[in-house]
């Protein structure tokens, strides 16, 4: 609604259209960036941070939730990706939480997609680049003074080195599909995602003094089922 008089909750809502019509990453933090009220500790160039989560912050609080259809992932432990592309929508919560909310700063919902009984899918999402697309804006005198860092053992292996963060290759593909297994009675939707993102770092150097390949992939898919038990609950 335009206006909830019941409740005081600050949200974001970001349906599917949404999503595929602006220009922006397709990785949880970049969406987050569409939210008002947020901060994010790093900045993110076409999607080429998709690899190293960011925290988030709103109003002085950096605590975050993660929730799929409502189901709570925060206790699992160690770094997780989630496929914004596998979900219809993408609801952000920045304050006034309800009293279940254990945090008081941002809250992710990811809505997933239901099949129907008409067969859908999405051929692909592609969004690619390469180093010799990338430009530098370093200056002359910034550029010494970097140099002035960089081990002697590295300028001589490469006199010249791509200053910064160098992205060497990346791409995101994503694509879904959806349908009934038996029509009005259950009903399946599935999405997978392949990404890369290959970049050299001025600090990080091969034993040899050329700069290391950072190298990153990621592979996932997403599966889900709906039955309906009636035609009332599904």
């Amino acid at each position: 609604p335009l206006l909830d008089t019941t409740s005081a909750l600050n949200q974001t809502v970001l349906p599917r259209e949404t999503l595929d019509t602006l220009p922006t990453g397709y990785d949880t933090w970049s969406i987050a960036r569409l939210a008002p009220a947020i901060h994010l500790d790093k900045y993110d160039v076409g999607g080429r941070e998709m690899f190293g989560q960011s925290n988030a912050s709103a109003h002085g609080s950096s605590e975050r939730e993660y929730f799929i259809d409502g189901m709570d992932l925060n206790q699992y432990g160690g770094t997780f990706y989630i496929d914004s592309f596998a979900f219809q929508e993408v609801n952000i919560q920045t304050s006034n939480m309800t009293a279940e909310r254990s945090t008081g700063g941002v809250v992710w919902n990811f809505v997933t997609k239901t099949g129907t009984n008409q067969f859908h899918g999405t051929g692909a999402f592609l969004g690619m680049t390469h180093g010799c697309c990338e430009s530098s804006n370093i200056s002359g005198r910034t550029r010494d003074i970097l140099l002035s860092a960089v081990p002697a053992y590295a300028l001589a292996a490469n006199p010249n080195p791509r200053l910064g963060s160098a992205v060497e290759h990346m791409f995101d593909l994503s694509s879904t599909v959806s349908g009934p297994i038996i029509k009005d009675r259950i009903w399946y939707s599935f999405a997978g995602k392949l990404g890369e993102v290959d970049t050299r770092r001025v600090g990080s150097y091969n034993a040899d003094g050329t700069q290391l390949l950072s190298d990153n992939q990621l592979r996932q898919t997403t599966a889900k089922v709906s039955m309906a038990l009636t035609k009332n609950q599904q």
